[in-house]
């Protein structure tokens, strides 16, 4: 135990705030901040330690400044003034769940602000289900994904659902339509094959012949190791998105793909007939289902 004189002014630096985060992109890379508020007159400078599942990680170094002298409360009881804040972050890779614990190694006048813990989970995996009245190619490659399960229904099938019960009970993290748009859908991810869902606020301005890929943005998560090259659609609906969604992939006069955001859903719109293209028999159709997946895991749920 430390004991000091009440009244004697020490200096002190705490971790206020900690936090980690897996990237969507790459579910086995996780990033860990944590932010260091200075209660003292002086800058210090303080090592931060990283520990995963026991065994010492990483450390760095802070400095973080001291506090603002000007009291942020006038009157008969003034403060001390704002703490100096800074960050400190840590990146790593780890596949499965985690413990993780942040020591500042400070050795100031109160340790027990000193420890921050945090426990990761491992990626998650969503649960899809595919509307379609067969499809081969695309069953194939939604079961080589990650998926914790892989429900298929025929549009007559689906239309009977509720989806304010599929909401409910978080049934499904990503629905994927092959040339069926219901009338109304759960709140979740989407990836929509043909005609737009009306709750994407995409519609039809008319039908395209013998389309190719003429740009896309091959650095966006949906389309990280996908080559769009080569793509050709014997036929394909010109769509016309709302004026916010992201435009993946361009045809000559319309969009191949675009990403819309809605009233807490997500539509990945693929205005094509799958099997009137070339795409399934790509080999980065496989990836791009997978980015698909990886996607809706990031979006559904809360860290």
């Amino acid at each position: 135990l430390r004991f000091h004189r009440v009244g004697a002014a020490r200096d002190n630096v705490a971790i206020v705030a900690a936090q980690a985060r897996r990237s969507y992109e790459e579910p086995e890379r996780i990033s860990v901040f944590a932010t260091l508020a200075n209660f003292g007159a002086e800058a210090a400078a303080v090592d931060v330690r990283l520990s995963v599942n026991g065994a010492a990680a990483a450390v760095r170094q802070a400095l973080v400044p001291p506090r603002d002298p000007r009291p942020r409360r006038e009157g008969p009881f003034p403060d001390r003034g704002a703490p100096g804040r800074t960050s400190v972050v840590f990146t790593f890779n780890d596949p499965g769940e985690g413990v993780l614990r942040i020591d500042a190694l400070a050795g100031d006048a109160l340790g027990n602000d000193d420890l921050a813990w945090l426990i990761v989970p491992p990626p998650r995996r969503v649960a899809a289900l595919l509307v379609t009245e067969g499809n081969a190619p695309l069953l194939a490659a939604l079961r080589a994904c990650a998926l914790a399960k892989l429900d298929v229904l025929a549009p007559a099938e689906f239309d009977r659902l509720d989806p304010d019960a599929l909401d409910a009970a978080r049934t499904y993290g990503l629905v994927v339509l092959d040339g069926h748009a219901p009338a109304r859908l759960p709140r979740t991810s989407c990836l929509a094959f043909g005609r737009p869902p009306a709750q994407s606020d995409a519609t039809v301005a008319g039908e395209l012949e013998d389309q190719v890929c003429i740009d896309w943005k091959a650095s966006h998560p949906l389309l990280q190791h996908v080559d769009m090259g080569g793509f050709f659609a014997a036929e394909c609906l010109a769509i016309a998105p709302p004026r916010d969604a992201e435009i993946l992939a361009e045809l000559g006069t319309a969009p191949a793909l675009a990403l819309v955001r809605r009233r807490g859903a997500v539509f990945i719109l693929a205005p094509f007939d799958l099997l009137r293209t070339n795409f399934p028999f790509e080999t980065g159709f496989v990836m791009f289902c997978q980015n698909v997946v990886a996607l809706a895991g990031g979006e559904t749920g809360e860290e």
